[in-house]
């Protein structure tokens, strides 16, 4: 079976070949952004995971929001149910 070079594939294929190569690499980039970023967090004090679940939930629109609060509700009831403490986070301990 003769194999093709990336180089001698058809149009389309090779598109979407350098794409995800593009991909990749801005990918690598942003990764490596964001462990820099965590350290100059941590060093400055600051917790990055927070920091990042509060950015995400900065992004969610609307419906994502009352979806994120309906999640936060069934947790709590199943926490209830299965008599797990829940955490209160404004005071550090749990109910």
């Amino acid at each position: 079976m003769i194999r093709r070079q990336p180089q001698d594939a058809p149009r389309p294929l090779k598109l979407h070949f350098d794409r995800a190569v593009a991909l990749l690499e801005a990918r690598r980039a942003v990764l490596s952004d964001i462990k820099t970023w965590r350290a100059e967090a941590r060093d400055a004090g600051l917790d990055p995971a927070t920091l990042l679940r509060l950015a995400r939930e900065h992004l969610l629109d609307a419906d994502q929001r009352r979806k994120a609060a309906e999640q936060a509700e069934v947790e709590e009831l199943y926490r209830q149910g299965l008599g797990l403490p829940l955490f209160d986070h404004a005071t550090g301990a749990a109910r």
